[in-house]
């Protein structure tokens, strides 16, 4: 058997360049000629030089052979890593038929600072003389006095700062470097500039934008930065944002408003050919004002590692279609809901001002809907510089929209030099999922495309209003959907630390949002159990027991926090609950214009999330060893589910509360229900959908939980019937309407008491695609095997569906699972990749074919191991 490492990350991402940690894990999927295999032992290299590495020598470190199947977030073991440094990383495995594999090939990685030395940060922050909406630029010459053998560049921003060596822009991030709340951590970003500098005379430029620094404030973006070059004969030397006075600050440039709400506005008349770039003569007429910049006092936080992906373009293309509304004014029709900005390459006279509005609809009328953006202004202005093309692209801001509408145009330009440019965290997507239904393709689009541009260093709630926030509510519910998608162990890493930093010193309580920032509450509604189950979804999709052990005391704060404020068993206080139902179920005028629910009580919600929370609480606890926790979150999960039952449930009618769906679902989901009553509880949930005419009332929260409570009861045909519905509400309702992203709202808002939350790229309706992976095609992760080391593969057959697949890209490699039933037979197959295992749970019938299984609780189960596996079921099991 041949064996190959296909793939290799690092602290889950895989370019990982400023490590900040002495002791990075790596994590490597393999593959067998023979389609099986699994790993008997690896062996670890290290190695200072890539072409010792080449050659596969570990001058570092060399692990030796070690006998064990881990090959997720596998901790290096060698002698301690230097600071600023490059290193290069091989594996191999043995498999347990004794054949090996050859090293992978060299994997990069580099090391920043392990300890900042946060004194000599703080006293390098520089600010501009004056405070504008412009955009800042900081500009030095310094001399590279000898032969250079390597150089890197730490570059923080309150703000967002792009930085230019030479005139060439420093790498390719936008946005950067990520939001956080500046008082607690400071992020600063590590690049290579080996290749930027010359011997001589060299120029570093920074421009910066206010990002969300300045956004609700009257603060000036500042920076601070560290060049530090190293000499061919062994010295070094430092470049830096001290002392003040080796640098010029100006704010005469081309970016004359920037905001990250409102847009950006660019005069190309303004621009400074060579700016950024050695000799630039500061005092010519044409230079602009340039002052000495002013020694700021630092943000507060503590200077650390960015190592999550950046935000980037990471697509683009010309409009799809282009109308002309009036006499030059120009409709542009991305064919997309996206998040990002248009970039054009346009000609005209001097001081001509090209306005681009952006919106994610239009009104009957065929003009932008932008009644749905609030405050925000989302308007880009591009001024001409007469002299040929101008090539304009935004920096600072970011827009949610489909349409943009220019005016200001004298003829029609050549639309091919107008690029709409998709911008969000450059996470790589690891799921694919289709069916034989269309309809159905269509929503896992729109919920792909709804979770990818809400990635912007943290998961945003929408991209286009005066909002964009990391709310926590939302994430109990989305996180799942998203790690389906895409791989998010670098973004949910950094995004626990932000609700790390925003948790109360003294309560424990959490924020709402994080960062916390304009919108939301400390304490932040119960139903906020993401700041647990990130952790966990990270523990079972990666491997990563770190990330448990890192925030298990500010998990137990928030549970503890909770439980302080129960009465008798029952939490009371709720701002959210199970959100945003349609509409007939929710509170008019209302929080969220209306989105609170009428029918399934906050206090429900709020102490079936304190019961959830402890029961995840003691499934942790006993990973980490901690016993007495185990029993102390044992013990408040009995005594919380007793004042569940006690409160809410009905005997007699054998039902929750007011007896929505959204309330026997939770009891359901959460396992509160007794036995004998599951088939009650369960007829309630079904008679509701039929009284409200085949559709679902339930909110944010529980419609994942609906779709969960059909599917593992027998009501897949249900379950599907819900999921391709056209009437409202439904997501086929918005695909009816137009939509290429999920709503926010059930509702097609396009004006009255509901337009101020109304968006239309809104992930938490998205959680349906949890149910095409989840359930359709059976893809689980399971807490036997974190990692993708063992899973489970439990699909669903509804009539009405004829074929399903699902590919995963896991750390262990791809995972499938795909099914059609033609001619009178149910074929699925299933891959299972090296050194992974999964276990396959199938409905109970006799007529089953394929690997060898046996009946265990009504279902055929089997543990496979890696390999591709074919089971076939004859016309009963089919039908």
């Amino acid at each position: 058997m041949n064996v190959k490492i296909t793939k290799i990350t690092c602290e889950h991402v895989t370019q990982p360049f400023g490590l900040d940690t002495p002791a990075p894990r790596f994590s490597w999927a393999a593959e067998a000629d023979a389609g099986g295999g699994r790993q008997q032992a690896f062996q670890m290299l290290v190695s200072s030089d890539g072409s010792l590495s080449q050659k596969g020598k570990g001058d570092v470190w060399d692990s030796g052979w070690v006998e064990s199947p881990d090959s997720a977030m596998v901790p290096y073991g060698g002698p301690a890593l230097q600071e600023e440094s490059d290193y290069w990383f091989r594996v191999r495995v043995r498999d347990i038929s004794g054949a090996e594999s050859d090293f992978s090939a060299p994997f990069r990685f580099g090391t920043a600072f392990f300890e900042p030395d946060q004194e000599h940060w703080r006293k390098i922050w520089l600010t501009p003389t004056r405070h504008t909406s412009c955009a800042q630029c900081f500009r030095r010459d310094f001399d590279v006095r000898k032969p250079l053998a390597r150089a890197r560049l730490y570059l923080a921003g309150a703000g967002y700062c792009q930085a230019f060596l030479n005139g060439a822009k420093v790498g390719d991030r936008e946005l950067d470097p990520a939001w956080t709340d500046y008082t607690k951590s400071v992020m600063y970003t590590t690049f290579d500039v080996s290749g930027l500098l010359r011997q001589g005379v060299n120029a570093l430029g920074i421009r910066m934008g206010g990002g969300w620094y300045t956004g609700a404030s009257f603060k000036a973006p500042q920076l601070a930065l560290r060049l530090h070059l190293f000499y061919q004969d062994g010295t070094d030397e430092w470049v830096e944002s001290a002392p003040r006075g080796a640098w010029l600050v100006s704010c005469d440039g081309e970016v004359r408003e920037n905001s990250i709400y409102d847009g950006e506005t660019i005069d190309a008349s303004l621009r400074r050919p060579g700016w950024d770039q050695p000799g630039y003569g500061v005092s010519s007429p044409t230079a602009g004002k340039w002052d000495v910049p002013l020694r700021a006092e630092a943000p507060g936080g503590k200077m650390k590692s960015q190592l999550l992906e950046p935000i980037r373009v990471v697509d683009s293309w010309s409009p799809k279609k282009v109308t002309e509304p009036a006499p030059h004014v120009y409709l542009l029709d991305a064919g997309q809901n996206i998040s990002g900005w248009v970039s054009a390459r346009i000609s005209g006279k001097k001081g001509q001002r090209i306005t681009l509005r952006f919106a994610e609809d239009l009104k009957e009328d065929g003009s932008l809907h932008t009644e749905n953006l609030r405050s925000a202004k989302a308007t880009d202005v591009f001024l001409l510089s007469g002299e040929g093309e101008d090539e304009f692209r935004p920096s600072f801001t970011f827009h949610g929209f489909r349409y943009v509408l220019v005016e200001g145009l004298e003829s029609e330009p050549d639309w091919k030099n107008w690029k709409m440019e998709v911008v969000h965290s450059d996470v790589a997507p690891c799921g694919e999922f289709s069916c034989g239904n269309t309809l159905m393709n269509q929503i896992q689009s729109l919920c792909w495309w709804t979770e990818c541009t809400n990635l912007m260093g943290l998961p945003t709630d929408c991209p286009q209003r005066d909002e964009r926030l990391g709310w926590l509510n939302d994430m109990t519910v989305r996180a799942e959907e998203a790690l389906y998608n895409f791989r998010l162990g670098g973004l949910y890493t950094k995004w626990l630390q932000d609700i790390e930093e925003a948790q109360g010193p003294d309560t424990g309580a959490i924020t709402d949002t994080a960062p916390f920032h304009r919108y939301g509450c400390r304490p932040a509604d119960p139903v906020c159990s993401s700041y647990l189950l990130l952790p966990w979804y990270l523990y079972l999709n990666y491997g990563d027991k770190k990330v448990l052990e890192r925030h298990y005391e500010g998990m137990a704060r928030w549970v503890g926090y909770l439980e302080e404020q129960a009465d008798d068993g029952i939490v009371g206080f709720s701002y959210f609950g199970d959100w945003a139902s349609p509409a007939g179920g929710a509170i008019p005028g209302s929080n969220g214009c209306g989105a609170v629910s009428a029918i399934t009580p906050g206090a429900l919600m709020s102490t079936g999330y304190l019961y959830f929370d402890a029961r995840l609480m003691e499934n942790i606890a006993a990973l980490l060893g901690k016993e007495a926790d185990v029993k102390r979150y044992a013990a408040l999960a009995e005594k919380t589910a007793a004042a569940f039952q006690r409160e809410f449930f009905h005997e007699e009618e054998g039902c929750y509360a007011q007896n929505s769906q959204a309330s026997n679902v939770f009891a359901l989901y959460l396992g509160l229900v007794p036995e004998e009553r599951r088939k009650d509880v369960l007829a309630h949930i079904v008679e509701d959908i039929a009284r409200m005419g085949g559709s679902f009332t339930t909110g944010n929260q529980c419609t994942k939980y609906l779709f969960d409570i059909l599917s593992q009861n027998g009501y897949e045909d249900l379950a599907m019937q819900l999921a391709t519905r056209e009437e409202y509400p439904s997501w086929g309702y918005m695909v009816r309407h137009g939509a290429t992203t999920v709503w926010e709202r059930w509702e097609y808002v396009m004006g009255g008491d509901e337009i101020g939350m109304a968006s239309m790229n809104h992930p938490m309706n998205a959680v349906v695609s949890v149910w095409f992976y989840k359930h359709l095609c059976g893809l689980r992760a399971c807490e036997e095997g974190p990692g993708f080391s063992r899973f489970q593969v439990e699909p669903v057959f509804p009539r009405q569906l004829d074929s399903a697949r699902a590919r995963l890209d896991t750390v262990k490699g791809e995972v499938s699972v795909s099914w059609q039933r033609k001619d009178g037979a149910l074929t699925l197959t299933v891959k299972i990749p090296y050194n992974s295992s999964a276990v396959v749970r199938l409905p109970a019938c006799p007529a089953w074919e394929g690997p060898a299984m046996e009946e265990k609780n009504g279902k055929w189960e089997c543990l496979l191991s890696a390999g591709v596996y074919t089971f076939r079921a004859l016309s009963q099991a089919a039908d």
